[in-house]
């Protein structure tokens, strides 16, 4: 995962995979977008976080925790919706 230490949505991805006992390699990136280069080549775009999971041989990026399928890939379940 790519981030930066400061950043609200980083904290959120982070916590959310933490929550679930997810491992992770924690990459910081630089403050300035212009200077994310690593994260520009991966994702194509300089926002954080990058979420990277290889499944298959393949790469995924995921720019969000939310996204289904980074739950389908990493075996999670389906949160339960709350009444």
């Amino acid at each position: 995962m790519y981030g930066v230490e400061w950043c609200p949505w980083v904290r959120k991805a982070r916590d959310w995979l933490d929550q679930h006992s997810i491992q992770y390699d924690w990459i910081i990136v630089p403050d300035r977008q212009s200077d994310r280069s690593e994260v520009i080549e991966i994702s194509g775009q300089p926002e954080v976080p990058v979420i990277v999971v290889t499944s298959d041989d393949r790469q995924h990026i995921f720019l969000e925790e939310t996204h289904p399928e980074l739950s389908e890939l990493l075996n999670i379940l389906p949160e339960p919706l709350s009444t």
